[in-house]
């Protein structure tokens, strides 16, 4: 018994997730659209923000250095409010690209330097063309301005 344990934790530890499919992601989006957009209000007001995930903070022009929450210019209440949303979304990274391009990664697959996402991305210009790709990324329309991506 113990043996299949150690190999069940094994398997959950080395296969990703199901991919999720566009209806899934578009599913997703639409039941819970309204707190997908109360983050982009919340990031409106709280500029310094450029990466939030469980287990770090990151702050716009220092990508890869952990922030605090003063750092970032928010408390530690809003910074909580954000992950509680974030995660009621199912949502393992947000990141903002530019001040108003926003992903938030709900699948991920892969190690550094290999890794793939799938989300929902917030895109208040409407891009040229779609299919269309920003920086290695691909995006589908769902309701502008809000896209399904892929990279």
């Amino acid at each position: 018994m113990f043996a299949g344990l150690v190999g069940a934790l094994e398997l959950a530890c080395i296969s990703p997730p199901p991919r999720p499919s566009d209806a899934d992601l578009v599913l997703h989006f639409t039941r819970d659209s309204v707190n997908y957009q109360r983050v982009i209000t919340m990031l409106a007001a709280d500029t310094n923000i450029e990466t939030i995930a469980p287990e770090f903070l990151r702050r716009v022009g220092r990508s890869f250095q952990d922030a605090s929450a003063a750092e970032v210019g928010i408390t530690q209440t809003r910074l909580a409010e954000y992950r509680r949303i974030l995660d009621s979304l199912g949502v393992i990274h947000l990141t903002r690209w530019e001040h108003d391009q926003v992903m938030l990664a709900t699948w991920a697959s892969g190690w550094a330097g290999n890794t793939h996402h799938r989300g929902i991305a917030w895109l208040p210009k409407p891009l040229p063309k779609l299919p269309s790709s920003i920086g290695g990324r691909r995006f589908r329309l769902i309701k502008g301005p809000w896209y399904m991506f892929e990279d």
